[in-house]
C-alpha cells in the first residue's frame, strides 16, 4: 500500500524520461493511487530492477 502518499502518476512521469514504466496497482484497486505495481514479465535483468528502484528512490528522495 501506498502508505507514504507517493504520487503514482508523478512518478509514472519521471519513469518515463528515464525510459521506465511501472503500473498504477492491480485489480480494485488499479488507479487510484493507493498502489503500484512493478511487472516484471519477460526477459527482465537484475540491472534493470536495480536502476528502476534508483530512480524510484531519486524520485522519492
Amino acid at each position: 500500500t501506498n502508505t507514504r502518499g507517493i504520487d503514482v502518476e508523478a512518478l509514472n512521469r519521471f519513469l518515463r524520461r528515464h525510459g521506465m514504466l511501472i503500473s498504477n496497482g492491480y485489480g480494485r484497486l488499479k488507479g487510484q493511487g493507493q498502489t503500484f505495481r512493478i511487472a516484471h514479465m519477460g526477459d527482465v535483468t537484475r540491472e534493470e530492477i536495480e536502476a528502476l528502484l534508483e530512480c524510484i528512490d531519486e524520485f522519492i528522495a
